[in-house]
């Protein structure tokens, strides 16, 4: 811990401000890359926001983060051993227990996919339950990208009628419904996953169907936050299908996935041409 630390309850958004330039630097120093000046600004008023919006709703009522939690033996239709792992980003444990994920999407995205989180979280609950034999009441998804009209607010100490009105209602919790009766059909519908990909049962989308998916936002929703895009021909065909300044963002997801140098020195070229933030 650093000595800025103090309880929750008495943390102050200097204190909060101190824990993002620590983490930032640590991060730059594992990772290498930093943030521009404007990035870094934009950053520290996310961080502003989030602070002052979830506060007293979240934050100083917070008693675990990042909690692993592992479900063992378990076995697909093909009689594979599996276990299932994942981290509850924060807890809060008091008159009753919710657990949170924090995605980095929009709220209005979450909520029109909450049907999509629901699966995820309620193995969260039931490995919980089975292991701090405590049952969980409430489920949430953070979203952490805030809509456009919030980003704005450049000054949560001075908002106009129109920012703190805008500010009021934005409400970055997204409560999802879980139902323990269904636990055993996620898991059995991961053990059928787990099958197909032991048997190679497994293909990307088409280009065509990236192209559909870009207009519905998909690709930079999902795609973009694929750790396998790094090998996807699929992907990788439709990144350089594309022209302005998505090729420009896409080549650099590329810079480094294996790319030969003539191809890569291609690519960045064909980039530079039309730089810019459109991604």
């Amino acid at each position: 811990m650093s000595d800025h630390q103090s309880p929750a309850d008495t943390l102050t958004i200097g204190d909060v401000l101190q824990y993002f330039e620590d983490t930032y630097e640590a991060l730059q120093a594992e990772s290498g890359y930093g943030l521009g000046p404007d990035a870094l600004d934009d950053a520290r008023r996310q961080v502003t926001l989030y602070w002052h919006k979830l506060r007293e709703k979240v934050a100083n009522r917070v008693t675990e983060t990042e909690v692993p939690l592992t479900l063992m033996n378990q076995i697909t239709p093909n009689e594979v051993k599996y276990s299932i792992h994942g981290v509850v980003d924060v807890v809060e444990e008091h008159d009753q227990i919710t657990l949170y994920d924090i995605k980095s999407h929009n709220v209005d995205y979450i909520h029109e996919e909450r049907e999509r989180y629901a699966p995820q979280l309620e193995v969260y609950a039931h490995i919980w339950s089975t292991l701090r034999g405590k049952t969980v009441q409430r489920t949430c998804i953070i979203a952490t990208d805030p809509p456009a009209k919030v980003k704005q607010i450049q000054n949560i100490a001075q908002m106009t009628t129109e920012q703190l009105k805008v500010f009021s209602e934005w409400n970055p919790v997204v409560e999802i419904d879980f139902q323990q009766n269904r636990m055993q059909e996620t898991i059995a519908h991961f053990g059928e996953i787990i099958d197909l990909i032991e048997s190679r049962q497994f293909a990307p989308p088409t280009v065509a169907r990236l192209q559909q998916m870009w207009q519905d936002r998909g690709v930079q929703m999902i795609c973009t936050k694929c750790d396998a895009r790094f090998s996807c021909d699929a992907y990788r065909s439709f990144a350089t299908s594309q022209q302005g300044g998505n090729t420009a963002r896409l080549m650099e997801i590329y810079f480094d996935a294996g790319i030969d140098q003539s191809e890569r020195e291609d690519l960045l070229e064909r980039a530079s041409e039309n730089r810019d933030d459109a991604f």
